[in-house]
């Protein structure tokens, strides 16, 4: 049976890796185009990031812990890793 801090373990990893992917995302979007995208980027970055940052304590008052290496948070999330195409 899953507890509920490790189900929150997972919308962790999930929150703290599209943060990392939209930081990405943000820092190489150019152009004319790419300066209103930043800001549509960005909101939602720290969105994700807000959300991570709320998960976080929960899980530790539940008792739960958060993987100690970045590679276990990522493969606590259920999604894929971040990377931008190439070009």
């Amino acid at each position: 049976m899953w507890t509920s801090w490790w189900i929150n373990s997972f919308a962790a990893g999930a929150e703290f890796t599209t943060f990392y992917y939209y930081t990405i995302l943000r820092v190489n979007a150019i152009g004319f185009d790419g300066e209103g995208l930043k800001e549509i980027i960005e909101d939602a970055r720290i969105e994700d990031r807000n959300h991570f940052e709320v998960l976080t304590p929960r899980i530790y008052e539940l008792r739960g812990a958060l993987p100690r290496d970045i590679r276990g948070l990522a493969d606590v999330a259920g999604c894929p890793d971040a990377y931008l195409p190439p070009g």
